[in-house]
């Protein structure tokens, strides 16, 4: 914790404590209010903020500092936190064009996120030459380090498929048996938008999907598919709904396959409207469907108001969360 605290402390100093450095503030106020409709119905009202502080100490050093505020009140409970997100320096190294150092408290993520998604505190090292790029990010802790890398290759041409190759690896410092990884492939063409990526951490999943917008005019249409075998390790944010869902009501699931649907439609430019409609099952036959419907209507430049619906129907269990957000930023 001593070596975090200090790569936290030398971050927030460059970018907030330098007299002579311009630093540039952005942000975000989000008030959001969720009515839960169940057997024991309740309301979900929070407030976030979030404040993202950038500086420029030298032509190849930037520092970054996102400090995120959040206040949720659910029932009569009111609880409150503030978070450092991310607290970090990067620094181009002149000797070695195209490679680049960074340390403190930062983001490592994985194509759709199936494998991971998370905050490391610690040092990444980054380097990009033409269409390759190589990154290999660890923790501070000298014992048991966590250990991520990353290899992509852009601008893959297969006829009229342009592509992009990524590549993971994740050892989490324990054994050998708790290496992980993924392989992604994601796809342009003019018609359709399209992707794959397959992941393995202990046991594996497996994720695929399409987007397009060339049906009609401000209409994109998507679908996607996902296989997660049980006992998967990864982060496989794609099965979120039906695995906590399936934790709250009692379900134990098994291997589950997931299949989404979903449309968005911008009315005009400053109203648009989106369906979802996901269909999530287990190999004990557990069953859960997901109805989304949402719109977003932009009240003036830089804030923006949304509903959503959303309609949780597990068989016995059926529950709706209607949630309305208000949204400005500066």
């Amino acid at each position: 914790m001593k070596k975090i605290s200090i790569v936290l402390a030398l971050a927030l100093v460059l970018a907030m404590a330098v007299p002579a450095m311009a630093v540039d503030i952005a942000g975000e106020v989000e008030f959001e209010r969720a009515y839960v409709d169940e057997d024991d119905s309740y309301t979900v009202n929070s407030i976030d903020i979030d404040l993202d502080f950038t500086a420029n100490p030298a032509a190849n050093v930037e520092t970054f500092v996102g400090v995120e505020l959040e206040d949720i009140v659910d029932g009569n409970i009111d609880s409150n936190n503030v978070e450092v997100d991310e607290a970090w320096i990067n620094v181009d190294l002149l000797e070695l064009p195209g490679a680049s150092l960074k340390a403190g408290r930062f983001g490592v993520a994985t194509p759709q996120d199936l494998l991971y998604d998370l905050n490391l505190d610690g040092a990444e090292l980054s380097y990009a030459v033409d269409n390759i790029a190589v990154s290999f990010a660890s923790d501070l802790d000298n014992d048991d380090s966590i250990k991520f890398i990353e290899a992509s290759m852009s601008d893959l041409v297969f006829g009229e498929v342009t592509s992009v190759a990524t590549l993971n690896i994740a050892d989490y410092g324990i054994d050998d048996e708790d290496t992980a990884f993924s392989i992604a492939l994601d796809n342009s063409h003019e018609m359709a938008d399209f992707y794959v990526v397959f992941a393995d951490d202990q046991e594996s999943a497996f994720q695929l999907g399409a987007e397009t917008d060339v049906l009609a005019p401000g209409l994109t249409v998507g679908f996607d598919y996902g296989q997660m075998d049980e006992d998967y390790l990864g982060e496989a944010d794609f099965f979120d709904d039906f695995t906590d869902f399936a934790d709250e009501i009692g379900y134990i699931y098994d291997d589950i396959q997931t299949i989404v649907f979903g449309a968005e439609y911008d009315v005009n430019d400053v109203l648009s409207t989106s369906f979802e409609y996901a269909m999530h099952e287990d190999d004990a036959d557990a069953e859960l469907d997901v109805l989304t419907l949402g719109a977003e209507y932009d009240l003036a430049e830089n804030t923006v108001l949304e509903f959503e619906f959303e309609n949780y129907d597990a068989g016995d269990e059926d529950v709706d969360v209607i949630t309305t957000t208000l949204t400005t930023n500066f």
